[in-house]
């Protein structure tokens, strides 16, 4: 799944041709109910620029709902500054398909943007962390 109409063409003139675009839309749970009906993983490939990444944060939150026993969801963030369209015309058709391939799985998707969004605790509450993590723990 790509963000535009260009990138399926170019996708598919080089021999990708099961893409789809999501044309500017966000990403719905019907839009997941029809493609998990034509295969068993969905990979979302967006732009590497902050658009794309927060349209691959919204598909991620969209997925999770729809997941179902037998279905994969992988994301694919291109380098910052490229899109499928451009990143298959300067790459092999071979080099572009091993990055669908080894595409992140919605868990490590998930669990790395956690990781890189955590705001660490303000210096006020410092001291408290210690104490909830072993209360937590002895409860």
């Amino acid at each position: 799944v790509v963000e535009g109409y260009m990138d399926v063409i170019a996708l598919h003139q080089h021999g990708i041709t099961t893409a789809v675009a999501t044309l500017g839309t966000a990403t719905t749970s019907v839009h997941l109910q029809t493609l998990s009906r034509a295969t068993d993983t969905i990979v979302f490939c967006f732009d590497g620029d902050k658009a794309g990444r927060a349209a691959a944060w919204k598909a991620l939150q969209i997925s999770l709902p729809a997941m179902t026993a037998g279905l994969m969801i992988k994301f694919l963030l291109l380098p910052d500054g490229e899109d499928p369209d451009t990143l298959i015309q300067r790459e092999s058709v071979r080099a572009f398909s091993q990055r669908i391939n080894i595409a992140q799985t919605l868990s490590t998707f998930l669990f790395d943007h956690i990781k890189a969004t955590h705001h660490p605790w303000p210096k006020q509450l410092s001291g408290l962390q210690p104490k909830i993590f072993t209360s937590t723990l002895l409860n």
